[in-house]
């Protein structure tokens, strides 16, 4: 999975895991470990929205321009900018129940987000948040996290949401309401901790 937070000072982003299994994960003694050369990432920490359109899609309603534009934002800056070789498709984006948020300039996508159908009784979880850096001010990060969560309100009301943050991030996704659980861990060589934000 993958989600990502940045101001207008920050150069890079981060993947919000969308429910990486506990095994294999490394966990790690020093929180505030960040790559060299990474700051916050991409985009979520500003103030006054962008103007964009919200697009709320299942896979089988993109179109093929609008898969290939989400797919070529992830990998510029989850895989290129990152410098962190992964398989960024993964075969969760088809299944069934999960939703595309989509946010839309006329220059094209400039901001989306993964936001998986809870497994069972537990919670939705919102991954791959991601900023284009051309839109990484002015408050488009958190207005993606604010759509994102209405669309698990809306889709899955009365459930909890659940993400995978950088640990340097805590902080700003606990004003969107989350709390930290468990311990920081290594995900593809980034620090991360699982956070949950709580209806009741």
């Amino acid at each position: 999975g993958g989600s990502c937070a940045a101001d207008s000072q920050a150069r890079s982003s981060s993947r919000t895991s969308s429910g990486v299994p506990e095994t294999g994960r490394r966990l790690l003694t020093r929180p505030n470990l960040v790559r060299a050369g990474r700051g916050a990432p991409c985009g979520l920490l500003g103030a006054v929205p962008t103007s964009l359109t919200w697009s709320d899609l299942a896979f089988a309603d993109l179109s093929a321009a609008q898969c290939y534009a989400m797919l070529r934002l992830r990998s510029e800056v989850f895989v290129v900018e990152q410098e962190c070789v992964y398989l960024d498709i993964d075969g969760v984006d088809v299944e069934s129940g999960h939703r595309h948020l989509l946010g839309t300039s006329p220059e094209g996508l400039a901001a989306y987000a993964r936001v998986l159908a809870p497994a069972g009784d537990g919670p939705a979880r919102i991954g791959r948040v991601v900023v284009h850096p051309e839109h990484r001010s002015g408050g488009t990060g958190r207005r993606l996290m604010g759509e994102a969560l209405a669309i698990c309100a809306r889709h899955w009301p009365g459930r909890d949401v659940r993400i995978a943050a950088q640990a340097h991030l805590e902080g700003w996704y606990a004003d969107l309401g989350f709390v930290a659980i468990g311990e920081v861990y290594d995900e593809d060589g980034i620090p991360h901790r699982d956070m949950i934000r709580r209806v009741a």
